[in-house]
């Protein structure tokens, strides 16, 4: 513990350890249902949770040992991205119930702090978290980590007003960076901020489709099919085609991430009540690209089809967001995007 924590202590009678929220992570994982892991039978489910519980409980017991656990059920990839991002979610939602519990029984507000592992295998998502205060982050992951599938980070609780971790947060990634730089002997780049959508949107002929992303970056839709479609129906052709110009390049480029999409998605014929039959992921197909571009556009616009339930919605959101900044794309950006092109298209009509 440190000295600090050892000061609230006294002052509250509510200990400040790591002890604690491993007790807490394996309370939390004895009673979670996992409804965030999808295809779980009531068997496989059971085995899940007694696997997370066991290593949260087993000193010495490595994210290895928890993976043989789960892969005679899932096969060696599945149970990994399992054992990873669900330990990830125990420990987080621990500190969230720790957080609580102060709060509610001293009246002390404490702030959660996202912590990355800060090594050569933290994502362009979280890397740019460690370290800041939960104002930076709420909006977009209001209970921590995980950010996306296989994500590592955690949540530390700390008093520190928020503007002065930012500051720390800022100063220990320039630092890590420029001592990078020193022990590569090269020049590396700074990372390039997260950007929006930077083609045009216009009405061309486009045949019979809705809309097309071309070569050129643009997306093109047909007037006619853009004048007969509801306002729903309109933002969704502009999310699609949108999805194509910007995660789908990413996706067809990237090996780990084509891989990470076929466990997540599946392309089936679904029927969308206010889209009509749509194509959408909900487990493997080698037309990958209409399955990211779909999951893409219904996770942005929060729209789904009745098949799709609340915990797989959230499994293909989850990971549609991160697939959007592992392109460099915000998706903040992209959904004003979308919005302000919709709303230009519809002043042509």
């Amino acid at each position: 513990m440190t000295q600090r924590s050892l000061e609230l202590t006294a002052e509250t009678g509510i200990t400040f350890d790591a002890a604690v929220i491993s007790e807490e992570a394996l309370s939390w994982a004895r009673q979670y249902n996992y409804e965030l892991v999808t295809g779980l039978t009531d068997t496989t489910r059971k085995l899940v949770q007694q696997s997370v519980s066991t290593f949260v409980e087993t000193p010495g017991m490595t994210r290895g040992d928890l993976e043989k656990l789960l892969a005679p059920a899932f096969g060696e990839n599945r149970a990994s991205m399992i054992g990873v991002t669900e330990v990830t979610r125990a420990y987080s939602e621990a500190t969230n119930q720790h957080q609580r519990l102060i709060r509610d029984e001293v009246g002390l507000e404490m702030r959660r702090r996202w912590d990355t592992l800060r090594d050569e295998l933290t994502c362009a998502v979280c890397g740019p978290l460690n370290g800041m205060p939960e104002e930076n982050w709420v909006a977009e992951f209001p209970n921590g980590p995980p950010a996306h599938v296989n994500c590592r980070c955690s949540t530390s609780l700390t008093m520190d007003d928020a503007d002065a971790l930012r500051a720390e947060a800022i100063a220990s990634q320039t630092a890590r960076e420029k001592l990078l730089r020193e022990q590569q002997g090269v020049e590396m780049p700074e990372q390039p901020p997260l950007r929006g959508f930077e083609g045009q949107a216009r009405f061309g002929d486009i045949g019979r489709a809705s809309g097309r992303a071309v070569h050129e970056g643009d997306v093109v839709f047909n007037r006619q099919h853009w004048q007969d479609a509801s306002p729903e129906l309109r933002r969704y052709f502009v999310s699609h085609e949108i999805g194509h110009q910007t995660v789908e390049p990413y996706v067809l480029k990237n090996n780990d991430e084509w891989n990470l999409a076929e466990e997540v998605l599946t392309l089936q014929k679904l029927k969308h009540p206010q889209l009509g039959e749509q194509r959408f992921f909900v487990g493997g197909n080698f037309a990958i690209g209409e399955g990211v571009a779909d999951a893409f556009a219904m996770s942005i616009q929060e729209s789904w089809p009745e098949i799709i339930d609340v915990a797989k919605a959230r499994e293909i959101t989850e990971w549609a967001q991160g697939a959007t900044r592992r392109a460099g794309f915000s998706w903040e950006l992209l959904g004003k995007d979308i919005k302000r092109i919709v709303k230009e298209l519809d002043t042509q009509i």
